[in-house]
């Protein structure tokens, strides 16, 4: 029976979409043709808007009639759409010579419709019916799809024949919708997600099951191939367009990169939105409150500015549509819930700084601070144990809950990394290599000096030996050396392989480790406090009950592991004591396991000697 089943869904994934030209879905209301004052050109009834000359307000009834369109450039005229409230998706063509109506329908889909403009035809992909719409110039329905697959991403080629399909649990389809052939671009993956979209191109990423990690790839729509990004490590989102990469690469900074052929630059804009304008070769940013418009060149130099009037509940489109009957830009400005049509002369001269970039080759490391040798021993322990050791000032210092000083004692240096290795070397070989999961590239260790707790933040008040963080591409642990020890890093390393096991255990339904199952083992009655400033007394009370090495133990369960963990990698002689730590400890060590490659491994491991 179960290969039968199996059969049936390859051949439904091999029929998953067909076409049926012959009965095309109608629309909602007939495709209307207007010739309303042929004519007067679109520009003539421009109103300039501020004091700079280069923003003007075209008045058009076909534009305000409604609430806030998106704008596409679609032959000799503007494309514009909308989900109205009645549940149908609105669309209109005006002329971009004089303003007047082209065409308009409506049409009866779900929320997920999305719109495509091809070469010469319009796709409407709606995910949540089922179905491909390819319309005319007139807006009439020329051909429809049934397609039969999940998925709610999906995206056309410009030829509007082949569907993309981002299947979040599972990979990427391509779909031949004349043909209705599926197949798979790539599959046995999880979290499969757009992150931006450009012309021929479409960044996402995706989590690989077989490695559990997490890698940023870009679909080129016109070859259906996959392309790796021109830039290593930390990249949170982007755009491509031709051989034009814009590039996210760290949220909280707002560090851009902008990569041109072979040449790349860094700038930072921490506030606003940063767009890269498809065949334009320029950059649009916007300030906080989205009302200021600048435009620069792919090498920084400022081009233009123009400045919206401040207006209650005002919502501006940055998708800019170049015109090149009028040499502007095009755009939507919607207030009191009615959109209005926007006209940017960019050739109107306008005083401004160019972009403030910086060569990514360009930007240097610090300089040394501390002994040659300091620097080699931690890169050999790197190399060795497949981690990121940095000392001195290699380190960051300013942590999102932390601060530290820079360690400048060679002394204290040289004893930090000689814990370092002992520590190391009680784990398997190869271990530390595999705790890198999802998008980390490797764990970092930086070694500092005074680290403490910011004001405010809810961390361990005192006494604070280390810290484990998540950042992106790498997992950050810092270490204050002046009190490190084998135990510390036995610790924060155990949060580490918590984060690894959480993963892994939402990529695996057979995975042994759940927060469930370790909650089962605590004493009747016990709950965590979720606090490292507030314990109440009602959980103070289990501090003695032979189930927690201490009360800093009864914090978190993840605080709890690391606590039995790195004692008992110290200490063997605990679980002896306490049969409920015990308990746990044989919980944790089946866990790891579960999920780590075990090959080469001791029979017993310094960690799960219990009895």
């Amino acid at each position: 029976m179960n290969r039968i089943l199996i059969l049936l869904l390859c051949l439904a994934l091999l029929t998953g979409c067909h076409a049926d030209p012959q009965t095309p879905s109608s629309p909602e209301t007939e495709p209307s043709i207007s010739q309303e004052q042929p004519g007067v050109p679109l520009l003539d009834g421009g109103k300039a808007l501020g004091e700079s000359g280069n923003l003007f307000y075209i008045p058009n009834s076909h534009v305000e009639s409604m609430a806030c369109p998106e704008i596409r450039l679609y032959g000799n005229g503007l494309l514009m759409y909308e989900h109205t409230v009645d549940g149908l998706l609105q669309m209109k063509r005006i002329s971009l010579e004089d303003g007047c109506l082209l065409a308009e329908a409506s049409f009866s889909v779900t929320p997920s419709a999305e719109v495509q403009v091809g070469n010469g035809l319009i796709g409407l992909c709606d995910s949540g019916s089922g179905q491909v719409l390819i319309l005319n110039e007139s807006l009439e329905v020329e051909t429809t799809y049934a397609v039969s697959l999940e998925g709610e991403s999906w995206y056309l080629d410009r030829e509007l024949q082949t569907l993309y399909v981002f299947v979040y649990e599972k990979g990427l389809l391509a779909c031949d919708l004349a043909a209705g052939q599926t197949r798979w671009l790539l599959d046995n993956a999880a979290f499969v997600q757009p992150l931006g979209t450009g012309n021929d191109y479409i960044l996402f990423s995706y989590t690989d099951r077989a490695d559990q990690r997490t890698y940023r790839r870009c679909l080129n729509l016109s070859t259906a191939t996959l392309e790796t990004l021109p830039l290593d490590g930390e990249v949170h989102s982007g755009i491509r367009s031709g051989e034009q990469w814009l590039l996210r690469k760290d949220i909280a900074s707002g560090d851009y990169v902008l990569v041109n052929q072979e040449e790349a630059v860094i700038f930072t804009q921490p506030e606003g939105l940063v767009e890269l304008i498809s065949g334009r070769r320029q950059l649009l940013i916007t300030d906080g409150s989205y009302r200021e418009l600048s435009l620069y060149d792919l090498e920084g130099n400022f081009l233009s500015r123009c400045t919206l009037p401040e207006t209650e509940h005002a919502s501006v489109g940055t998708d800019l549509v170049w015109s090149g009957y009028w040499q502007g830009y095009f755009f939507r400005d919607t207030y009191d819930n009615t959109a209005h049509l926007m006209f940017w002369d960019i050739d109107t001269a306008q005083e401004g700084e160019n972009l403030p970039v910086t060569s990514l080759d360009a930007v240097q490391a610090p300089e040394s601070v501390v002994e040659k040798e300091l620097y080699q021993q931690a890169a050999d322990l790197s190399q060795r144990f497949g981690v990121d050791i940095r000392i001195a000032e290699q380190c960051a210092l300013d942590y999102s809950h932390y601060q530290a000083d820079v360690l400048l004692d060679p002394y204290q240096i040289r004893y930090a990394l000689n814990v370092l290795e002992l520590a190391f070397s009680s784990y398997p070989e190869g271990f530390l290599s595999q705790l890198p999961f999802d998008t980390m590239e490797q764990i970092r260790i930086e070694l500092v000096d005074n680290l403490r707790g910011k004001e405010g933040m809810d961390t361990h008040p005192i006494d604070i030996g280390g810290f484990a963080q998540e950042n992106f591409d790498h997992y950050l642990i810092v270490f204050n050396s002046l009190s490190l020890d084998t135990q510390t890093v036995y610790h924060e390393l155990s949060h580490v392989i918590d984060k690894h096991l959480e993963w892994d255990a939402s990529l695996r339904p057979q995975a042994l480790f759940s927060e469930e199952a370790w909650l089962a083992l605590q004493p009747e009655g016990f709950r965590y406090a979720g606090s490292y400033t507030d314990m109440p007394d009602s959980i103070r009370a289990y501090e003695d009950s032979g189930y927690f090495i201490s009360s800093y133990a009864m914090t978190f369960p993840t605080e709890d592991r690391a606590t039995l963990m790195s004692v008992i990698m110290s200490d063997k002689t605990v679980p002896e004591e306490n049969p409920g730590m015990a308990e746990k400890m044989r919980y944790y060590a089946a866990c790891i396991r579960d999920c780590f490659d075990t090959e080469g491994w001791p029979e017993s491991t310094l960690w799960e000697y219990t009895k």
